[in-house]
């Protein structure tokens, strides 16, 4: 495949996303077209819009580093603050949204893309209201790492000034001292352990698990941005 086909696919990808899919900066990876009178791109699966707006800020993050094109930090900035705002809109520190929408009322879409019947921990409504907003809760390990990795992107890429770096020190920091206090475990607002939020050490054919490594690189992460000792240290118990 030419570089050219490459770029021209991108530029297609790329335009996909700006026109359908990204919803007060939150990437909404799979929507219904708006039933009949309603005017927005609200309407949709919520469940996986942390990992992937994070994944688009690091995407933005690294055109911007190769480019020094301005609207790719500006896409990039934009994306960092609905990954604050993930945060921001559960009311607790360090606990994150996997996804949130205006909206004022309930609709049938929420619990029809939640609720599995082939996952034990989707059996109920795990969606809240926060005023004028929506949001899904029970968040994961991949939905955290998407997060975290969208502000490592940003701060490694985009150049950030002393209020940006302080924005992500905080909302990082808050999400990992979170895990490490509720016990290598996402808790959720009704304080309860999210269903795919253990990171605790884990076998598989005899190694090691995922968890304390996805634990270790946030930790390394949030020491590179906020400077502090504390954080480093705690690399050394992984």
């Amino acid at each position: 495949m030419s570089l050219d086909l490459i770029l021209e696919k991108a530029e297609k990808f790329e335009a996909a996303i700006e026109n359908r899919h990204l919803i007060k900066g939150l990437i909404l990876p799979t929507l219904v077209l708006p039933p009949e009178g309603r005017e927005d791109l609200q309407t949709g699966n919520y469940e996986n819009c942390a990992i992937w707006t994070g994944l688009y800020v690091a995407a933005q993050s690294l055109k911007y580093a190769a480019t020094n094109d301005p609207q790719a930090r500006a896409k990039a900035k934009r994306g960092l603050l609905a990954l604050h705002k993930l945060q921001e809109i559960t009311g607790k520190p360090g606990l994150i949204a996997r996804g949130y929408k205006h909206s004022r009322e309930q609709t049938a879409d929420e619990l029809f893309f939640w609720v599995k019947n082939s996952d034990k921990t989707r059996q109920e409504d795990e969606w809240h209201q926060a005023v004028d907003y929506r949001w899904l809760g029970d968040p994961s390990k991949s939905q955290v790492f998407g997060v975290a990795f969208g502000y490592f992107a940003f701060n490694n890429f985009c150049k950030p000034d002393a209020q940006e770096k302080e924005e992500i020190g905080k909302h990082l920091s808050a999400i990992v001292n979170g895990i490490i206090d509720s016990g290598l475990r996402i808790i959720d607002l009704d304080n309860k352990p999210t269903g795919h939020g253990n990171y605790s050490p884990k076998k598989y054919l005899g190694f090691g698990g995922i968890g304390p490594m996805l634990l270790l690189g946030k930790l390394k992460s949030v020491a590179a941005i906020t400077g502090k000792p504390e954080h480093e240290k705690g690399t050394r118990n992984f």
